[in-house]
């Protein structure tokens, strides 16, 4: 494996992620589950017996309108969800899961139950809870960033930073 100078930090999370991407897909196949790694979080959000606009995916999932609308898009070519005009509002449309989708949630939702073991166990491999590391780190840099960081007397302790 080529080592990266340090400050390469964005790549080597690119990296993980698309190691991670690929390795799920295979388990997703593997699975049943007809839908790209990169559309799960809006499937599980879209959970069976929800409506649910793209405004409140977009809210719940802290991810752009667009970004949402786009991977909602997938999911009503696939077949998995379907929209209706709220009748509260026209200008909204609701999004449900059909019938397939419904199916797809729950294979995914049993492999996100599984997930949770499967990274447990690497964490403990690695020595360190990823999620919580990379909660921290977000949680710094949304306070310090790195803009700010880079203009930072470095002769200052990190922990001063």
């Amino acid at each position: 494996m080529t080592s990266f100078h340090s400050a390469y930090l964005g790549k080597r999370l690119q990296d993980l992620l698309d190691l991670a991407h690929v390795q799920m897909q295979t388990v997703y196949g593997d699975r049943g589950l007809d839908i790209p790694v990169i559309g799960s979080s809006t499937l599980q959000t879209l959970k069976p017996g929800v409506k649910l606009s793209l405004s409140d995916l977009a809210r719940i999932l802290n991810q752009p309108h667009q970004l949402v609308a786009q991977r909602v898009r997938k999911l009503v070519a696939l077949g998995l969800a379907q929209g209706a005009p709220d009748p509260n509002d026209g200008r909204r449309t609701e999004y449900t899961l059909t019938a397939a989708g419904a199916n797809q949630w729950r294979i995914l939702n049993e492999i996100m139950s599984e997930a949770e073991a499967v990274n447990q166990q690497l964490f403990e491999e690695i020595e360190v809870d990823l999620i919580e590391t990379l909660e921290a780190a977000i949680s710094r840099l949304n306070s310090v960033g790195l803009d700010q960081r880079f203009t930072v007397n470095t002769s200052k302790p990190s922990s001063e930073i």
